[in-house]
């Protein structure tokens, strides 16, 4: 099979600790790698997982929408500016 090298910007933690969970799992990191760019080329689609901020976030706009303090969002740029600005007033 041929290969390509690919030069990618990680953040070091995360590629230290995706080496150590593909070593555990007995595979190398260019394996994990290629099965997630087969995947996303396949699918056609990118899968985010959001983190415990984005989660909480989140959390916090549907309870301000469902206790009134949010009206239902024209476009999503007004729904931010007035999720921001009722961040500011509580």
């Amino acid at each position: 099979m041929k290969t390509a090298i690919v030069t990618a910007k990680i953040d070091p933690s995360l590629k230290s600790q995706a080496e150590r969970v593909a070593r555990e799992l007995g595979v190398s990191l260019s394996f994990v790698i290629n099965n997630g760019l087969r995947e996303f080329v396949e699918q056609k689609e990118l899968i985010l997982i959001p983190n415990r901020e984005t989660v909480r976030a989140i959390k916090q706009a549907e309870r301000d929408y469902k206790a009134g303090r949010l009206g239902e969002p024209k476009d999503p740029e007004t729904f931010l500016k007035d999720l921001r600005k009722l961040r500011k007033d509580l």
